[in-house]
């Protein structure tokens, strides 16, 4: 597993990537299976990894990079979708990427439930949800979000929500830009971006950890990720 590496698509994918785009093996992440109902085997469902897809139906993968970030930064990535479900539960099918600081997440142990509400009172810090397919309630969280650690609900995107719907198998260029208390997701594709504001959102001066997170049933690829 541990050799395994993070794949957009396929090898011709990757001859048109950014010449300095680099693809993170797993073993620079620390690796949350969800709630343990799942499987946790080679599924059609979650993030996929070469060699087959690594996920928990039960309730997706969480990845926390091993090195820190500073204050202020930006990580560059694509993303992509190879399942489309017809049909998703109310809470659709989404894709996260934040920064979460104080406990180590290297001091979790691996079968700890992933979900909001089991991971909520450990970190302080945020994620940012990207396009959510939800064919039960669309209307209901169709729109990039905010999500803190530990919750709050007075955060507001500082522009109008941003619908951001990923076609299966069309590569997205992605970019999250943070500092000052500012938070920046841009999808570089579709010319479209989502920045919320507060002094909750930033990180301390020791830094903080890259966090994935993925639901169960998406199908979604990572790839080309930079961290200047």
């Amino acid at each position: 597993m541990e050799r395994r590496t993070f794949l957009l698509a396929s090898a011709a994918s990757l001859v048109a990537a950014p010449a300095l785009a680099a693809v993170p093996r797993l073993s620079e992440y620390v690796v949350l299976l969800g709630d343990r109902t799942g499987s946790a085997t080679d599924t059609a469902s979650g993030l996929s990894l070469l060699g087959g897809a690594f996920d928990d139906p039960g309730s997706g993968v969480r990845l926390f990079r091993k090195v820190k970030v500073g204050r202020t930064g930006r990580v560059r990535y694509r993303l992509t979708r190879t399942i489309d479900p017809a049909v998703t539960t109310s809470e659709g099918v989404w894709f996260n990427v934040g920064l979460v600081w104080g406990r180590n997440p290297g001091t979790l142990d691996p079968s700890i439930n992933n979900g909001d509400v089991a991971i909520a009172p450990l970190f302080k810090g945020f994620r940012i949800t990207h396009a959510n397919k939800n064919t039960v309630t669309p209307a209901a969280s169709d729109k990039m979000r905010l999500k803190t650690y530990p919750s709050r609900t007075d955060i507001r995107p500082r522009e109008a929500q941003v619908t951001d719907l990923f076609a299966k198998g069309v590569p997205h260029d992605m970019e999250l830009v943070w500092g000052a208390g500012v938070v920046t997701l841009h999808d570089r594709t579709m010319g479209l971006k989502q920045s919320f504001q507060s002094a909750a959102l930033k990180p301390p001066s020791t830094g903080a950890w890259l966090m994935w997170y993925a639901s169960p049933g998406g199908g979604f690829l990572l790839g080309d990720v930079t961290v200047p």
